[in-house]
């Protein structure tokens, strides 16, 4: 069983590392064209909602501050690997008498 808790908790931090890089990727390059076509949509089929109100600039502005970052992620990844992998191995040892 520890076994299994330290190679589920190794997949999920690299997974995380991985979704960390993503993350500062998407936000630095796609995050405002991402915005723009949202606020777009949002234009062409909700006009009357509040976010339809406020001018492109500031709906993008919102949308990045919104979205996931470098350091969420990399929290995340780095407390799996102090916490998870360690602990499925003393698990394991445990199990082992």
């Amino acid at each position: 069983m520890g076994a299994l808790i330290m190679v589920a908790a190794f997949i999920a931090f690299f997974i995380y590392l991985f979704k960390a890089i993503n993350a500062a990727k998407r936000k630095a390059v796609d995050g405002p064209v991402e915005a723009k076509a949202a606020y777009a949509k949002i234009l062409r089929e909700h006009p009357n909602s509040p976010d339809a109100s406020i001018s492109e600039a500031e709906y993008v502005q919102k949308h990045l501050k919104n979205m996931p970052s470098f350091g969420t992620y990399f929290v995340r990844a780095i407390v799996i690997g102090i916490v998870g992998i360690p602990g499925g191995c003393m698990l394991q040892l445990a199990s082992i008498n």
